[in-house]
Formats: structure tokens, sequence, C-alpha cells
């Protein structure tokens, strides 16, 4: 029977698994050999950075009281199905937290490269879609899919959302993007989205159409999981903001659209006039910094590329792609490095099904050298965060 159901699998997702697989085995290779340089423990290397707040909700929830103060850090700045999930894996299978939040990331992260491929190959082919699969499983944000990280479990659920909408589903569609809000920030852009594709099929089918109200089931629901977590937190701490409260004082998140002029006059001022304050890298360079102007660059090529394509694309991917993109260029804390362009997944995909020839041939060896030099700087710890 096992033999007879491998039979079934279609070709595009063995192309797509074994990409995926050899993916992971690059950044499970790149952090053990920073632990045979370095010592230390595999499980802490792709653990660390925002793993750690993860495996501490899972592990012990949220705390009473609001932080009051900057770098008071505290869990409730990380919203909850994530946690849920490590949780619930680690007591189902016994397995440690930290096995049991990678073992989500990596299956997660599967399914959303699945997904993703099918999304592709509506858009440009299949030929173009294999080419896309692989710019982006070997892309630096991907490392994520190979840490104790909520990304996998959110594109799963955005992808599956997206396609959903395409066909018109909106009761799936409502469903996934609920979940996807009840995990990350960056999910509520799924919101606009289903939305906007409410408002097209209403006035597609007339204001009278019972099927064309339906249609509204998709960004009502895709609130669900930020109204639940907002009612939890209004019981257990007093307010349904605590969360963007604990983000905004603990970690000094904000909004402003002066986030990359200020990128960019923070890396004069490392470069030119000699200020290191604050600097995380060798030479007394932010490299946090660059990577956020080097993902400027690719997002702005990628929706370049996309926005090229939009005759194919359907418009909720489109609309996905610019709240996120927006989101990025106005945080100065977390701009558009290469875990954001993963959440921007449409524009990785444009990337790599339009690229071609000789240009091709340098693009990949040079994400490729990206890839590596980062993950490991990521898994080294002090100096490079997802």
């Amino acid at each position: 029977m096992v033999t007879r159901a491998l039979r079934k699998v279609p070709a595009w997702a063995w192309f797509v698994l074994g990409v995926y697989a050899a993916s992971r085995l690059l950044y499970l290779g790149i952090a053990g050999a920073d632990v045979l340089l370095r010592g230390g423990h595999l499980a802490h290397e792709m653990s660390n950075w925002d793993g750690k707040w993860y495996l501490l909700t899972s592990l012990h929830g949220y705390p009473h009281t609001l932080p009051t103060h900057a770098r008071q850090y505290s869990t409730l700045g990380f919203l909850p199905l994530y946690p849920l999930l490590i949780k619930a894996l680690a007591a189902i299978s016994g397995m440690s937290h930290v096995a049991a939040g990678i073992t989500i990331s990596m299956i997660t992260g599967c399914i959303a490269t699945l997904a993703m491929s099918r999304l592709a190959a509506r858009w440009w082919g299949e030929a173009a879609a294999r080419r896309a699969i692989v710019f982006f499983c070997v892309f630096p944000g991907t490392i994520v899919f190979s840490m104790v990280y909520s990304e996998g479990l959110e594109l799963m659920l955005i992808a599956l959302a997206l396609l959903a909408l395409e066909d018109r589903r909106w009761l799936w569609a409502g469903i996934c993007g609920g979940f996807a809000t009840a995990t990350a920030a960056t999910a509520t852009a799924i919101v606009p989205a289903a939305l906007v594709a409410a408002g097209f099929e209403l006035h597609r089918r007339g204001w009278r159409s019972r099927r064309g109200w339906r249609s509204l089931l998709a960004p009502v629901l895709s609130c669900g999981g930020l109204i639940a977590f907002g009612i939890y937190l209004w019981s257990w701490v007093g307010t349904p903001l605590a969360s963007y409260i604990a983000q905004k004082r603990a970690w000094e998140e904000k909004s402003t659209p002066l986030s990359i002029p200020d990128l960019v006059g923070h890396l004069f001022g490392e470069i030119f006039l000699g200020h290191s304050v604050g600097s995380s890298g060798p030479g007394g360079l932010d490299i946090n910094a660059i990577n956020g102007l080097l993902g400027l660059i690719v997002i702005v090529w990628g929706m370049y590329l996309l926005w090229r394509s939009r005759a194919k694309v359907h418009f909720t991917v489109l609309i996905w792609t610019l709240v996120v993109f927006l989101e990025a260029i106005t945080s100065p804390k977390t701009p558009p490095n290469a875990r954001i362009l993963v959440c921007a997944f449409p524009v990785l995909l444009a990337i790599g099904s339009q690229v071609r020839g000789r240009w091709r041939c340098v693009l990949l060896p040079v994400t490729f050298l990206f890839t590596v030099v980062m993950s490991y700087l990521t898994y080294f710890g002090p100096w490079l965060r997802p």
C-alpha cells in the first residue's frame, strides 16, 4: 500500500520535496560546522534569537503584567499558535520542546513550499515554478524553516489561504487566515487581501447575491486569530493590546516613514564618521542594517517583476506582498531583511521564475554563497539575526 501511495505522488511534488530536503541538509551542515568549529550544542544553534522566546512561551505561557520600560523583554510580544503547537507536540511525543519546535518548522515549511509551487505553476507554468522553488529554497531567509521560528507555520497557512482565495473557497481561506493571524504579526496582511477579494466578488455577483456575501467569510474569519488572542489578553493582562504594547515598549517597535532613511544614515555614520554605537558586527559595522538595505534592493526588484506579471498573478497576492513590503520599510527594528523577504515570498518566486540564462547562472551561486555566510553568522549568534 505504501508503494502504491508513493507512486501516486506527482512528479512536481517529488521535485519540491527533493529540493526542500537538500536545502534543509545544507542548513543542518552549516549549523553542524559551527558547532564543530566553536563548540556548543546543535539544539542551541537552531533555537537562537527569537527561538528562545518561542520556547519560553511554550514552557511558561504569558505573564500577567506588561513591560514598563525598554528592553524589559516579555513573552507577551509573541503570538500563541506556534508555542501552543510546540507544547502539544512535546507533550504527545515526549520529545524536547526544541525538537518539537524544529519539527513543526521543518514540516510546515515543507508544506508551505509545496503550496507556493502550486501558486507559481498557476501563474507562470511548471517549468518556471521549478526555477522559482529552487531559488526560494536556497535563499538565506529560509533558514527559519530550520530553526524554532514561526514562519514555516505562518507561510503554510498564508499560501493555503491565497490558494483558497484564488479558488473562491471563502471558508477555507478564512480558516487558514484566522490561524495565520494567531501565528505572526505579518500575517495580518491577509486581512486586506481577503477583504479586497470579497469586495470584487460582491461586485461581480451583485449585492443581492447570497454567494457574493459568503465571500465575506474570508476577511471576517481571517481576523479570528487576532480577536481570540486579544480577548485572552484582555482577561489575562487587562488589555487586548498587550502584545502590541510589549513589542513597542520592550523591543521599541514602531512604524515610521523615515525607517529606511534612518537606516542609510546609520550606516553612513558607521562607515564614514566612525559612529559605532549599537553596531553588531565585524569592523564596527551593523550587518543587520546592511542585510536590510540589500533586502530592500531585492524586494523592490521582485515587486517590479511581480507587477510586470500582474496579468497572471492573482490580485490578492499583489495585496499581500504590498502590505508586507509597507510593514517592512516602515519598521526601524525589522527592515526588509532575508526573513521578511521570505514572508513576502511572491517576490522571491517572481525573481526565481523569471531570471534565466547566464543571469541565472550568476544568481544561484551568489545566492548560495550569501546563504552559507549569512546562515553561519546567524547560528554563530551575536551578529546577524534572522
